[in-house]
């Protein structure tokens, strides 16, 4: 379920109990980053926030955005390493209490569906520690 409030944050939650909230900066980018005509790269990066001490909803708060050693192209998105180094950085701004609680990317289809590469890039994040189980399984 999504559900917009008045402050400009959608809030969802799946009914095996994940929820969470993005931010209206989180909405902006990811709007922008589009694939809006049939001539449009993927884009991707990871999703930057809290987690929530008393829900345990994921609170996205920023993202990675392509960029520098990304491979993109009409049906395909690659992360770099710089993704995960400013996601480091983001930890330490917020001085310790900021991560990384998921991965996004772009498909051209109106109704993604994941390809077996998402499935195995979420799963190898997974077990490297990067993402808590929630955050995949959104």
């Amino acid at each position: 379920m999504l559900r917009r409030l008045n402050d400009g944050f959608v809030v969802w939650s799946t009914p095996g109990g994940a929820c969470g909230s993005l931010s209206p900066q989180v909405i902006k980018l990811l709007n922008g980053w589009a694939q809006r005509s049939r001539f449009s790269n993927e884009a991707g990066g990871l999703i930057l926030g809290f987690i929530d001490s008393d829900t345990e909803g994921l609170l996205a708060e920023n993202l990675t955005t392509p960029g520098k050693g990304d491979r993109r192209s009409r049906t395909g998105f690659y992360r770099s390493a710089r993704h995960q180094q400013e996601a480091k950085i983001w930890n330490t701004e917020t001085g310790g209490r900021g991560t990384q609680i998921g991965l996004w990317h772009t498909h051209p289809e109106a109704d993604p569906t994941p390809s077996d590469v998402d499935l195995v890039d979420c799963s190898t994040v997974l077990k490297m520690g990067g993402l808590t189980q929630m955050a995949c399984s959104i």
